[in-house]
């Protein structure tokens, strides 16, 4: 017996110097945003295999060397960015992680929930913020154009300002056709893209029927759009035509930050037809034409015409009607928060100016949103959109008009020579401008366009 305990000896001190080896350590893991606890996060020593994870309250225990001045703690899970802490005599730790905003990418927003994007059964396309503002567009719905395969994204007019159209996967019906013969034919006839009654569902940071002019661009941190089953499996019938689901930027925890976002642009009309000055007008319409056997006369001109001509004057019609036009905008941004509160303010100025005279898009835009941890359970906040915005577009028919009238036409009242020459020409005055009021004559291409 006492030569077993002489040989159990040496192992007991072997053991006894390997347990002095090491000792505990113990530590908290929460997110950086909101403070609570993480849950399942990864904590292991560098360049080894020894670690552990947090329990549901963060909270995690591990044995470290005592010795060494190279242990580096690694601390990660999915969706955070990971963090290292070196390690000296500490016992205990408290560490935070921030969201990976790369990772949270790859998740996708549907209904009450989010699912990872390789296990959603149903058509879904995101768009990034950083695919939003890239092509800095005036408007939410334009910064789709392009971005998602099976949306088709249309403007309805030219003009600055104007709406978009969205149609997700188009519209299709099959409608049966007779032939002479008796025979029917089944034709698939697409929908017009325009027509509102295919417009998609709008969701924005979960309020249903909203509208994504209403939200400017550089507010926008992802565009969620469904397109098959997911669009139906929450919002029903009026997920029929597709869902866009917008959720909006928030504060996070951190000192005030001030995002500044501006760009300028400059666009100018070319590549438009030359036109003939009133002396190239007057020599084609007389002199060429009679030299071609027509028969012309000299009353084609009225005295106010002739005035114009005599003196070496024209009127470019086309240069007055058309400018260049610039594309602006300006966004600032206040986030930040503390104690369980997140916050971000913004305000923001979108300009877009026609290349046609008297057309331009002007909005004003304010963004505020304020998320508050009350409890561990419950959370609230509050979220406040508002925009101001003005959009002359002058008449559709004016440019047309322009090219259609005679460079030896007058366009301020005060430029007449003979204010009354005639009944087919009497002329009048609106705001300064000459209107003729005769038979067969055409609106001043400039007030049209001004009013």
């Amino acid at each position: 017996m006492r030569k077993i305990l002489l040989m159990m000896l040496p192992l007991f001190f072997i053991g006894t110097i390997v347990g002095a080896q090491n000792r505990p350590l113990t530590g908290t893991v929460k997110n950086s945003e909101n403070g609570a606890a993480i849950v399942g996060a990864s904590v292991v020593i560098k360049g080894t295999t020894k670690g552990t994870v947090t329990n549901v309250d963060g909270k995690f225990t591990l044995d470290v060397p005592t010795k060494g001045t190279n242990n580096v703690l690694v601390i990660s899970s999915v969706g955070f960015t990971s963090t290292e802490i070196k390690l000296t005599n500490q016992t205990s730790i408290n560490a935070t992680l921030t969201s990976d905003s790369k990772q949270l990418e790859d998740a996708v927003v549907i209904g009450y929930g989010s699912v990872k994007k390789k296990d959603l059964t149903g058509a879904v396309g995101t768009v990034s913020a950083k695919e939003i503002t890239r092509g800095n567009p005036s408007n939410a719905t334009q910064a789709l154009q392009g971005q998602v395969p099976g949306v088709l994204v249309t403007k309805l007019s030219n003009k600055p300002g104007q709406l978009w159209s969205i149609a997700i996967r188009g519209e299709n019906t099959i409608t049966a056709n007779p032939n002479a013969d008796g025979a029917t034919n089944l034709t698939l006839v697409s929908s017009n893209p325009q027509n509102m009654n295919t417009e998609p569902l709008v969701v924005i940071d979960g309020v249903v029927g909203g509208k994504l002019q209403d939200i400017s661009p550089a507010d926008i941190q992802t565009i969620d759009i469904l397109k098959d089953a997911s669009s139906t499996a929450i919002y029903g019938s009026r997920g029929a035509n597709g869902v866009v689901i917008i959720t909006s930027k928030r504060g996070s925890t951190g000192k005030p930050r001030v995002t500044v976002d501006f760009y300028s642009g400059r666009k100018t009309p070319d590549h438009l037809p030359p036109m003939q000055d009133a002396q190239q007008f007057y020599k084609s319409s007389l002199t060429d034409a009679a030299l071609n056997g027509a028969v012309v006369s000299e009353t084609m001109f009225n005295v106010n015409e002739l005035a114009i001509i005599n003196g070496g004057r024209t009127t470019d019609l086309v240069g007055a009607m058309t400018q260049p036009g610039i594309n602006l905008g300006a966004n600032i941004a206040v986030s930040g928060g503390t104690n369980g509160t997140n916050y971000r303010f913004s305000g923001g100025y979108i300009q877009e100016d026609g290349m046609q005279a008297h057309t331009t898009y002007k909005k004003y835009n304010l963004n505020a949103a304020v998320d508050s941890k009350i409890t561990k359970y419950l959370k609230v906040g509050f979220t406040l959109y508002a925009n101001y915005s003005a959009n002359p577009t002058g008449s559709f028919e004016a440019l047309r008009t322009a090219y259609r009238e005679r460079p030896t036409s007058t366009i301020y009242y005060a430029d007449l020579v003979d204010k009354v020459i005639g009944r087919d020409d009497i002329t009048g005055s609106v705001n300064g401008y000459a209107v003729r009021m005769g038979r067969n004559t055409a609106m001043n291409p400039v007030l049209e366009a001004s009013s």
